[in-house]
């Protein structure tokens, strides 16, 4: 069994549409980790928070974090537009100096063009953004704004985000992408890859391997979508093992000595 105890603690952010008190984001990893001796947490942030508000509530998460373990820093793992509120929390928010690594996975670095189509739908936009948000309200949200996280996550502004959100000298950056292709694995997220295709070609259902690229780019997982890459639906993928993917990283991690 691989040895996971990082010298830092080890902390998951999830991405859009889910938290980790009603639903279990990361599937069978965190457990399996915790069997191997990694001391993990979860960040708790807003399904449907702006960057600026989960990258507060972030903030606050790593401070608990060091005061209970008395840690000099924390490693991040973060999904999708986790990646991004991981990101503002660590430069606009001046905790450089508390992270030691991020990690990011299938996080739209560069923007969605499917997401700036989906906010031109001003009609469409308001009314799901009106439901969305009493709905993730309801299961515990502090201020979900639908709409403006959408907005957020159209190349243009992502990049003004980047101009502002430069790396850290402090921090290790890597990265991974991941497409669908073919794999009939998650019927979902082909859907969405058929829309997606039109705006940002080949994704994993929802972010293209090229927005994924960030400080240093591990590569591009083929067959494996969006959700299985880590392990949202909790099932066997006969293309891809998103439990051992994890467990790959952090012991990597920890050999960098994070």
């Amino acid at each position: 069994m691989k040895n996971c105890r990082t010298k830092y603690p080890v902390l998951f952010v999830h991405g859009l549409n889910c938290n980790d008190d009603k639903f279990f984001y990361w599937g069978r990893i965190l457990n399996e980790l915790k069997k191997r001796g990694c001391i993990v947490y979860t960040g708790d942030t807003d399904a449907w928070g702006t960057i600026e508000n989960n990258a507060l509530q972030l903030k606050r998460k790593v401070e608990y974090i060091l005061n209970e373990t008395g840690c000099q820093k924390v490693n991040i793992i973060a999904h999708s537009k986790g990646g991004l509120d991981s990101r503002y929390m660590i430069s606009a928010l001046n905790m450089d100096k508390y992270v030691a690594s991020l990690t990011t996975i299938s996080t739209p670095h560069h923007g969605s063009k499917t997401a700036e189509a989906w906010s031109r739908r001003k009609r469409l936009i308001k009314t799901a953004g009106f439901l969305n948000n009493r709905l993730w309200k309801a299961f515990g949200d502090n201020d979900p704004q639908f709409q403006n996280v959408i907005n957020s996550l159209s190349p243009k502004n992502v990049k003004i985000l980047n101009s502002k959100c430069k790396n850290s000298p402090n921090v290790y950056y890597q990265s991974w992408g991941a497409v669908i292709g073919s794999s009939k694995e998650d019927v979902l997220m082909r859907l969405l890859r058929l829309f997606c295709f039109k705006h940002d070609k080949e994704t994993d259902g929802l972010v293209s391997p090229e927005s994924a690229k960030w400080g240093v780019y591990k590569g591009t997982i083929n067959s494996i979508s969006h959700r299985d890459i880590v392990d949202r639906r909790k099932i066997k993928n006969k293309n891809f093992d998103s439990v051992m993917f994890i467990i790959n990283i952090v012991e990597d991690l920890r050999k960098k000595g994070y």
